[in-house]
């Protein structure tokens, strides 16, 4: 090998560097033993607060602080140490998944300075309802949904008005280039909010998250390992942030007792639909006094005149049926309501001709909180606040909002004891929070209204102006609310707003579960491969071991240099590549082989073997990179780590298998030691195969053709069962404490969760998966907590009672939760679709690699038919087997990964058949085509069993011992890879045949490599 020190080089350098990557394991699980000690004797004195949250208190103080240090290297702080580790994914750690969508609407809405078009508000309304069902981002369907009610009007007249966008757009500027402006600016919206997300997350004291951005989609994946607080998580990634400063009315203000029934007067005689009950009396309205040019001065305060309005009757209209109104005149609140009434009212005070009863600068606003229970508030006890804000100047933005926040911390107030949220402000943000303390001061000590994200936090009465900036935030939090609503205003604002689209939870106890099993799995296929090269190719076999354990070295130790996710797909991928590992040194050792048989000088025999096999390899590697390739580009989360971990055992296979097995080999032979490849009972092993495959063809075609027929009848007939990923909707993972009676709780189920839910064992421990289509189309905040409460009342109704916290406690015990996951109908669309085209990309890109490799149509089209055979059979044994095997055949993510794999492996074997017919075409010349593929397929034959065989087994090893995560993925697999055996031999091939119209190919004569010199008399080796 003229390389030799090109590959001890890079053999040496990967060695190092991956040391590196290991040692750094050492300090960080030092500390981590230490954050665990801590927490068990800070647990058992206040067991009030959760072992997780001294935990990750203990890592977070130490996030900054340097723990480990390689003299004249560099330093390490807690989270540089993490950050270089390995990750555990959340099924195999535990924690939280979320897929967030960035809302865009307001954004656009903004952009406009607010235009009231009602073609651009229909537009945008047009656009936000076919999100909820296309995969196409906002920008592009707010587009096309111009073009179909603007009628005719340029967007133009809409954006050009923004002084913020002069100099990108003027009057004139046409359509497509308003919407790539505003599409530009849409993606460093998204992407700002992707980062103030990371510094939030940061924030809140989670072990190694992950954060990613697809930007096309305008989707950002957030992963919480270890989180025990769902709720909390979600304010955090949901919550805009946007804080304003308010004045306020008082309920005695402007007549607003007056205004309140003039309006629940008008609404009864409205919605009852009988006009001829109005009639016309005196009434009150208010305007502002003109100014010196003539015009209404909205700085002054309005006046009040006496109008002609019409009368309605007096009585309980249906306002003052869903609102109770204050009392006292000097109340800064209006009313209260229960919070089911809140929409219903606000819809009816946002009426245009509601509102004109009232002030023109007033807004109603609803609290954050609802009022606390205390003695003597009986009645609006649990019900929530209404106010009437002030604008300034009669202008929508706040005169003071949060942008000018510096610094933000939570504390307790010394004379309440109540937990508050301080905040510096910046110099204009003292200014005019000072100006405006004053002027509350001075008009009667008023209330000033804090508002987060349109909802009242507090209005504390301002007893003296206040100066320097400093102020506080009250409003019933608990510290850890306090503590999130801290930072989440010193990192800012949202710059869009965001909404979960998916959720997934997974508790810490199936997390081990999943890393036990998964662990179990991966080391009985090391075993396995490496007992079975030893015992088939000798000393050679040796070789391939420590090339085997080698490549594993390399392959974690790279994922965890690239921050890689680990996860039980992933884990999946590092077992099979180990097996493909194993593929390449079986080509590489079966060519040697055949040399030798042929009377080739052993020496020789290796040089031509590695170098003869090397096409072949390339081919089957290259095909499963583009694999990994399209895994990558469309898959989210486990699935696109999967797709990493595949490409990285791919480079790291070629180097460990190919090079270094070769390096190794060289080096014995140099020392005079004798190579073997084989021993007495395995060296004839299927040596001599002499069977006309081609000849036999029409069996296969009509063998294929009827399993094939079968799955199809079974589509039509039993469909497949598709996971949530597919359909939307809402699956939960619930252990049980008792043996589960399924005609007890399906129907307790179903009448609480409407529809047919589906309830499903999944293991043989009183664990069962129940998935729901219920409020599917819900996309308010807290509906995973709507959904997970209807579960429980159904279990308990079932006769499986629990508390409602100890069922949502996914580490908890008796029967609770352990994992459970939200996908919308929007990203269920969007993985079917990706899922789609992902197929088809591989599929098309397998045809082009072959087409240039081969330059033969024929050969790419017969390999992508027989791939695509595969995965038709492979389906057929979803469809016909789901519900009647004791493991889940859902079509989920994985399950398109796993047929993605499929392909790249099954594809390997044909490759290698392809290979061999390529090299007998130029070889045998004149000889039929028949004699030449049935020659072909023989003589690999021995290679073709033993590289599907290896994989297959480690598709075993995880089916039989990876657990309930990984079944249906591994079965699939094992399917796939048997019936890629069978097309590679009997399909592929001939359909090449039956595809070539000649009777006999032509190629040209194959050029050898000139033969290695050597001394034979020091080196032997050993068929």
């Amino acid at each position: 090998m003229q390389i030799k020190g090109v590959v001890r080089f890079f053999l040496i350098a990967l060695t190092v560097v991956c040391l590196y990557q290991y040692l750094l394991i050492i300090p960080t699980s030092n500390i981590e033993s230490a954050a665990a000690r801590y927490a068990d004797e800070r647990h058992a004195q206040n067991p009030a607060v959760s072992w997780r949250t001294y935990y990750s208190a203990y890592l977070d103080s130490l996030s900054s602080e340097t723990v480990f240090s390689i003299p004249l290297i560099k330093k390490f702080t807690y989270a540089d140490l993490k950050k270089s580790q390995l990750a555990m994914g959340l099924d195999l750690k535990g924690g939280m998944s979320v897929l967030l969508q960035v809302d865009l609407k307001d954004f656009v809405k903004n952009l406009s300075g607010n235009s009231t078009d009602p073609a651009f508000l229909e537009a945008l309304e047009k656009a936000a309802n076919l999100q909820k069902t296309q995969q196409t981002d906002f920008i592009t369907l707010f587009a096309n949904a111009w073009k179909e009610v603007g009628g005719g009007k340029s967007l133009a007249s809409i954006f050009a008005r923004n002084e913020t966008l002069r100099g990108q757009i003027n009057f004139e500027s046409p359509d497509a280039e308003v919407v790539r402006v505003i599409r530009q600016l849409a993606n460093t919206t998204v992407d700002e909010t992707y980062k103030r997300l990371k510094q939030r997350i940061d924030k809140l004291g989670v072990v190694q998250p992950n954060v990613s951005l697809d930007a096309a989609r305008d989707l950002i994946l957030v992963e919480l390992p270890g989180i025990d607080n769902p709720q909390r998580a979600r304010n955090m990634l949901q919550k805009s942030a946007k804080l304003e400063f308010w004045d306020t009315y008082r309920f005695g203000d402007a007549n607003i007792p007056q205004a309140l029934e003039n309006a629940d007067n008008r609404l009864k005689v409205l919605m009852a639909g009988d006009t001829s009950l109005l009639a016309t009396v005196k009434d009150t309205i208010y305007t502002y006094p003109k100014g010196p040019d003539g015009k209404p001065d909205s700085s002054a305060t309005p006046q009040m005149q006496i109008v002609d309005k019409p009368a309605t009757p007096q009585g309980d209209g249906p306002l003052f049926r869903l609102l109770t109104r204050a009392n006292d005149p000097r109340s800064v609140v209006i009313g209260y309501a229960d919070k089911n009434k809140m929409r219903a009212i606000t819809e009816m005070l946002e009426r245009p001709d509601i509102k004109a009863l009232f002030p023109v600068d007033l807004m109603f606003r609803w609290s954050l909180k609802p009022v606390p229970e205390r003695e003597g508030n009986s009645s609006v006890a649990n019900k929530y606040e209404l106010y009437a804000l002030k604008k300034w100047r009669n202008q929508d933005n706040p005169r003071l909002d949060g942008s000018v926040v510096t610094r933000a911390s939570e504390q307790p107030d010394p004379n309440s004891g109540e937990v508050t949220v301080s905040l510096s402000m910046n110099n204009e943000g003292a200014r005019i929070w000072a100006e405006m303390t004053r002027q509350a001061y001075e008009g009667g000590n008023r209330e000033i209204a804090i508002v987060l994200d349109d909802e009242v936090v507090s209005a504390p009465r301002v007893i003296n102006p206040i100066e320097g900036g400093n102020s506080s935030i009250t409003g019933g939090f608990t510290l850890d609310e306090a503590k999130d609503l801290a930072n989440i205003l010193e990192v800012g604002k949202l710059p869009a707003g965001t909404r979960i689209v998916q959720e997934s939870q997974v508790g810490p106890s199936l997390g081990a579960d999943n890393i036990r099993k998964s662990l179990i799995a991966m080391i009985l296929s090391v075993v396995l491969l490496c007992v079975f090269m030893i015992a088939y190719y000798a000393r050679g076999g040796v070789v391939a071991v420590i090339a085997l354990l080698a490549n594993l070295f390399f392959i974690i130790g790279t994922l965890a240099s690239m921050g890689t996710v680990l996860t039980l797909p992933g884990i999946a991928g590092i077992v099979l590549t180990l097996a493909t590992a194993v593929d390449a040194n079986v080509i590489i050792y079966e060519r040697i082989r055949e040399e030798i048989r042929g009377g080739m000088d052993g020496i020789k025999a290796i040089a031509i073997g590695f170098s003869r096999a090397l096409p072949a390899i390339i081919d089957a590697n290259v095909t499963t990179l583009l694999t990994a390739f399209v895994l990558i580009y469309f898959g989210l989360g486990p699935i696109k780590g999967f797709g990493t971990v595949l490409m990285v055992g791919i480079f790291s296979t070629m180097f460990t298998a190919v090079l270094v097995s070769r390096l190794m080999t060289e080096w014995w032979l140099d020392r005079g030691k004798e190579m073997t490849y084989s021993y007495p009972w395995s060296e004839k092993w299927l040596v001599g195969v002499n069977f006309d495959w081609i000849g036999h063809r029409k069996y296969a075609y009509i063998f294929s053709s009827a399993i094939i027929l079968i799955g199809v009848a079974s589509f039509f007939l039993r469909g497949f069962e598709l996971g949530v990923d597919f359909k939307g909707g809402y699956s939960f993972n619930v252990q049980f404490d008792q043996p589960v009676s399924l005609e007890k709780l399906r129907p307790a189920l179903s009448q609480a969760l409407g529809g047919n839910p589906i309830v499903k064992a999944i293991s043989t421990e009183n664990t069962y998966n129940i998935t729901t289509s219920y409020l599917i189309d819900d996309t308010s905040p807290d509906v995973m907590d709507k959904v997970t409460a209807k579960l429980h009342e159904g279990i308990s109704a079932a006769g499986y009672t629990t508390s409602l916290d100890n069922f949502k406690n996914t580490g908890g015990s008796g029967t609770h939760l352990i994992s459970s996951s939200q996908v919308g109908p929007t990203v269920a669309d969007d993985i079917r679709e990706s899922s789609f085209q992902a197929t088809l990309w591989a599929l098309a890109l397998i045809f082009l690699y072959l087409l240039i490799r081969f330059r033969r149509w024929q050969f790419s089209l017969g390999a992508v038919l027989a791939l695509f055979h595969d995965v038709l059979i492979t389906l057929t044994f979803f469809t016909l087997l789901h519900g009647l095997v004791p493991f889940s055949l859902e079509i989920d993510q994985a399950i398109v990964a796993c047929i993605l794999t499929v392909i790249g492996y099954s594809v390997n074997d044909t490759v290698i058949v392809y290979d061999r017919i390529r090299e007998f075409i130029n070889t045998y010349v004149g000889r039929p085509k028949e004699e030449v593929f049935n020659m072909a397929i023989n003589t690999t034959l021995s290679r073709t069993l033993i590289t599907s065989g290896t994989t297959l087994a480690a598709a075993l090893v995880l089916f039989l011992f990876g657990g309930d995560a990984t079944k249906g993925f591994a079965f699939g697999m094992s399917v796939g890879i048997l019936f890629g055996t069978y097309s590679s031999v009997f399909v592929a091939s001939s359909l090449v045949v039956d595809l070539t119209r000649e009777r006999v190919l032509s190629g040209k004569a194959v050029e050898e490599r000139p033969a290695v010199t050597a001394k034979p008399a020091v080196k032997k080796v050993k068929a």
